[in-house]
């Protein structure tokens, strides 16, 4: 459940130095407005037109349309975080973008081409919604399971209900913070949370808990998103619940 949040953090760095899309029209695209100006600068390349190599040109103009998109469809200002033209990992062309008033961490919007229309664009905003008001709506009930210990959430989820109103199909990963478990039962954590994201996903792949020593914890805290354990980085591990019952 880590790829997407590893992935976007691997995007931010990423000079769009590669082609967006070959053999894209850039008829007219000449003008870069200021947005397109503080991303170039920001990657460090040029922000005069005639200063980028075609494939630079293609880069910046494709970022342009996919957030034009993004802000036409929803009527918000979105953000550039990211962008992969699809040749330097072998993946689709995508970018990663975050509303203003969203968090750029957890809820990065993915925005990627029509298979056969080129110029017709997809998006996933209506997960990241949907994950970010399950993120809010259980604040609450962690904050009482964990006793007021710090924690840090992230769920996973491959798309929503036919309804469109629960997330389907997705993982709900969760660090605590060790030393604030002491008059916590792990275990008895565990099986609550659960059943209660049973409750909030449709057909939930696993949960997995993992009481984290405060030294690794606040290196994770401080920068934001997971990192991959080493050994003795945790006190206890809860990977699924079928496993956590053998």
């Amino acid at each position: 459940m880590k790829k997407r949040l590893v992935s976007m953090v691997l995007i931010l760095g990423m000079l769009i130095q590669f082609g967006g899309c070959s053999g894209m029209d850039l008829i007219g695209k000449e003008k870069l407005n200021e947005r397109q100006k503080k991303i170039l600068v920001e990657n460090g390349l040029s922000a005069d037109w005639k200063d980028l190599k075609y494939d630079q040109k293609e880069s910046i103009t494709a970022i342009e349309e996919m957030l034009e998109y993004l802000e036409e469809k929803y009527g918000k200002e979105f953000e550039y975080l990211g962008y992969d033209n699809g040749l330097s990992f072998g993946d689709d062309e995508d970018l990663i973008a975050v509303a203003v008033d969203d968090d750029p961490v957890y809820d990065g919007v993915s925005v990627w081409r029509d298979e056969e229309d080129k110029t017709k664009f997809h998006d996933d905003y209506d997960m990241v919604k949907l994950t970010k008001k399950l993120r809010e709506d259980s604040k609450p009930f962690l904050e009482e399971v964990f006793n007021g210990a710090d924690y840090m959430i992230y769920i996973d989820a491959l798309e929503a209900n036919d309804s469109g109103d629960k997330l389907e199909w997705g993982d709900v990963e969760i660090h605590v913070r060790a030393s604030q478990m002491e008059n916590v039962d792990s275990k008895e954590a565990y099986d609550k949370l659960w059943d209660y994201y049973e409750t909030q996903m449709d057909d939930l792949r696993g949960v997995f808990l993992y009481v984290v020593k405060d030294e690794k914890f606040d290196e994770e805290y401080q920068i934001g998103y997971p990192q991959f354990f080493g050994e003795g980085d945790t006190v206890e591990d809860f990977v699924s619940k079928s496993d956590a019952e053998e």
